[in-house]
């Protein structure tokens, strides 16, 4: 029986109930609105979920960021969904129970927090964040929603080419943001993962929210936590002391499967990002 995601395309209003039902190397099945669709096992899939707020409303947090988590369908089960559902068996309320870093880490004891951390430092798939201030300077026309769009899909893009074997196509989940969707499915849907007029990968985008209690989206939900966490802790309250969330997710700093960046100035001069990799 294949992996089954209950979400939506196009018009992601979510269905409830979809775990993953059993372990299938061969597919990932995708039940939105007009359907399913089957995935191979070639397939690049992505979990991606935000932190802050696009426009900076928060003046106490004046932060935003994208990222998440992102492996092949065909390792999925072993790198991702078994051993998070194994740690949520062994160290919270079961394989089955739906964590969310913000609230079920708030009160966590040593042995949970442990258990996440040494989650992610075995991880054998990658991670990745893009965060923006409030204060960066953007000369370009384009919002900042856009803009860091644009830098996961970039590293989503070079995550593809050093995958192996090569994917045959990208899968985009989303966690569903209310605010942000609607313009999240525009910057992702028309992105060409290739060169000139050349494709090099099929791209489908989805989105979906909480209830799909989907592996790869709460650890995508883990990621951000801890990136929008060392922001604020650096930029905000002036700490500059590596957090073991972030040490986990995102160190030992290896360019491709472990990516923090921090975007401090965007030029549409050169159509370049200066890009700031935090070492902590």
């Amino acid at each position: 029986m294949p992996n089954r995601v209950p979400t939506t395309e196009r018009n992601p209003e979510l269905r409830d109930g979809g775990r993953v039902l059993a372990a299938d190397t061969d597919s990932f099945t995708i039940v939105h609105d007009a359907g399913s669709i089957a995935f191979p096992g070639t397939t690049l899939l992505v979990g991606i979920d935000e932190t802050g707020h696009e426009e900076f409303s928060d003046p106490r947090f004046p932060i935003f960021g994208l990222g998440g988590c992102a492996t092949l369908i065909r390792n999925y089960h072993q790198t991702i969904d078994f051993p998070w559902r194994a740690m949520k068996e062994r160290h919270f309320a079961g394989a089955d129970t739906q964590l969310h870093a913000a609230e079920d880490m708030t009160n966590a004891t040593a042995e949970q927090m442990d258990a996440v951390g040494n989650f992610f430092r075995t991880a054998q798939f990658f991670t990745f964040a893009t965060m923006v201030r409030g204060n960066q300077v953007n000369e370009t026309p384009l919002k900042m929603l856009q803009v860091v769009c644009g830098s996961i899909l970039e590293r989503i893009a070079n995550i593809a080419t050093w995958s192996s074997p090569q994917p045959t196509g990208i899968v985009i989940v989303y966690e569903k943001s209310d605010r942000t969707y609607k313009a999240m499915y525009s910057y992702m849907a028309n992105y060409r993962f290739g060169h000139e007029e050349q494709s090099a990968f099929t791209t489908r985008v989805f989105f979906a929210d909480k209830s799909a209690k989907q592996s790869f989206l709460e650890v995508a939900d883990f990621v951000m936590h801890a990136a929008g966490r060392h922001l604020r802790n650096r930029k905000v309250k002036g700490d500059y002391r590596v957090q073991k969330d972030f040490e986990a997710v995102f160190h030992p700093m290896d360019h491709r499967s472990r990516s923090y960046m921090e975007l401090a100035r965007v030029s549409v001069a050169d159509r370049t990002h200066e890009q700031i990799h935090s070492k902590g």
